[in-house]
């Protein structure tokens, strides 16, 4: 069975219920350290990433410097179905992809 993962700088996410993207994310403190030091441009709680009846979704929670797929930019608050191949920039300089593996 394939599934959608999110392909980060640092490595693969599978995204297994909902992940924040923040400098500011409890939850992951890793995340959230790396994002402070590497990607500042990116909101406290840029977004998130989740899965929704077996999609892999991106919502955008009103940040300052959006969200963008494919280069265009995400509404506010409203979640986006993803495919593999999409190109997920949050801010400017964090980017992902999303691919498909295994599992």
């Amino acid at each position: 069975m394939r599934r959608l993962v999110i392909e980060w700088p640092w490595g693969v996410d599978a995204v297994v219920d909902r992940v924040v993207v923040g400098r500011e994310t409890p939850a992951a403190p890793v995340l959230a350290a790396r994002l402070e030091s590497q990607f500042p441009n990116v909101s406290r709680q840029h977004g998130y990433l989740r899965r929704r009846a077996g999609e892999l979704v991106l919502c955008d929670l009103g940040s300052v410097n959006g969200t963008f797929v494919n280069e265009a930019r995400i509404d506010a608050h409203q979640e986006v179905a993803l495919k593999a191949g999409d190109r997920i920039r949050f801010a400017s300089r964090l980017v992902a992809t999303v691919r498909e593996a295994d599992g």
